[in-house]
């Protein structure tokens, strides 16, 4: 049984050569560009919706809660077809990440333990 990889912004199924589908590429959904983003943020705007924000952080309350529920539908999906939660890759075991997340994911709540430890 093969996996069926999802795109890292919509959930639907990934092109075969990246992260997000033909849709997501072609619409222009996913804009990488830093001075865009930069700018936005100097202007105190949120990133999805450019309205002011009314929090701290790059998107607006209303843009964070649709952001939230996309990203767990997202997991919801990478879950029933058994992949990574983090890199969409397939996952053994029933785990939530494939082995390697889980080494990146072990390796950082660690030296947040020992980073902790020293300054306490």
């Amino acid at each position: 049984m093969t996996s069926i990889k999802l795109c890292a912004k919509c959930s639907n199924p990934m092109d075969k050569n990246g992260k997000y589908c033909k849709a997501c590429i072609k619409g222009k959904k996913y804009i990488s560009n830093k001075k865009y983003y930069t700018n936005i943020f100097k202007q105190g705007l949120c990133f999805i919706c450019k309205q002011p924000l009314d929090r701290c952080g790059t998107r607006c309350v209303k843009c964070n809660k649709k952001n939230n529920q996309l990203t767990k539908e997202l997991a919801k999906k990478r879950k029933q077809n058994k992949l990574c939660q983090n890199c969409n890759n397939p996952v053994i075991d029933g785990k939530v990440y494939c082995p390697t997340c889980r080494i990146l994911k072990n390796k950082q709540k660690h030296s947040n333990t020992q980073y902790n430890i020293i300054n306490n």
